[in-house]
């Protein structure tokens, strides 16, 4: 009964958005968790561009729960998914993988490395996926690599598909100190790189969806670590508004017909 009303009002996302009024508190207010994410009830796709959700939300300030309804958005859920995917699967016993380069590649690095210990420097990077000799002559220090994150891999390939990327990451890691293992989070060239595949490949706006698709789609970014935010930071979830008032044998308010 509920879902019936409620999926009435979205047939476009024009319509949807005046639902932000809807209920006795604004959106803003409500607090969302990912347990929400598990135990939604999906309305359906608007526009081919969004996942209409029922959730169990807490007011803040408030320990009672009530019911909201929000907007997942599809490309950004989707992407977060793919994102956390991808950081999964590149890290084993907490060593990025990593495949041999052949033929090996030779890459200065930018003064003030010499200052840093070879086999600190050599052990630092190792974690990162990347293998290979230093050497330091006339003040220039030089890194032949044999091993190399599989990420930075042309695909069934032994070559470095982007041998500036790779000597941006060494660089990263040397002189910040902020990444000492993939668990420290990651250099911003990686990230950056990891961030534009995981876009490229995801659903976008536009792609209809079946209604399993959706229901599957919010099962995976429930279980995601940081499942409210996309790789690039835009939000996943828009609450949209209150509608604890549309509970079974109940009547939409006359103003939400007007509304829509």
């Amino acid at each position: 009964m509920i879902r019936q009303k409620v999926s009435a009002g979205l047939t476009n996302i024009g319509e949807t958005m005046r639902l932000s009024a809807l209920g006795s508190h604004p959106a803003s207010l409500f607090r969302f968790s990912k347990d929400m994410l598990t135990k939604a009830k999906v309305v359906g796709q608007v526009d081919n561009k969004f996942i209409a959700c029922v959730v169990n939300s807490e007011l803040k300030g408030e320990k009672s729960t009530d019911m909201s309804l929000v907007l997942v958005d599809q490309h950004a859920a989707h992407e977060r998914v793919r994102l956390e995917e991808f950081e999964d699967g590149l890290v084993v016993d907490g060593y990025l993988r990593s495949a041999a380069v052949d033929p090996p590649v030779r890459i200065r690095l930018p003064g003030g490395v010499n200052s840093a210990p070879r086999h600190r420097l050599q052990d630092t990077v190792e974690r990162w996926g990347i293998t290979g000799s230093v050497s330091c002559q006339n003040g220039l220090v030089e890194m032949t690599v044999v091993r190399a994150p599989t990420v930075l891999m042309k695909n069934d390939s032994s070559e470095i598909s982007s041998v500036e990327t790779l000597k941006d990451v060494i660089t990263e890691i040397v002189f910040s100190g902020r990444w000492s293992s993939p668990g420290s989070g990651w250099p911003l060239s990686l990230a950056d790189l990891l961030h534009s595949r995981a876009c490229h490949g995801a659903i976008r706006f536009g792609e209809r969806l079946t209604a399993h698709e959706c229901k599957q789609l919010i099962q995976q970014l429930a279980k995601c670590r940081l499942a409210f935010q996309c790789a690039h930071g835009r939000p996943t979830v828009q609450p949209l508004g209150n509608i604890g008032c549309l509970n079974e044998g109940s009547s939409m308010p006359e103003t939400f017909y007007r509304e829509l």
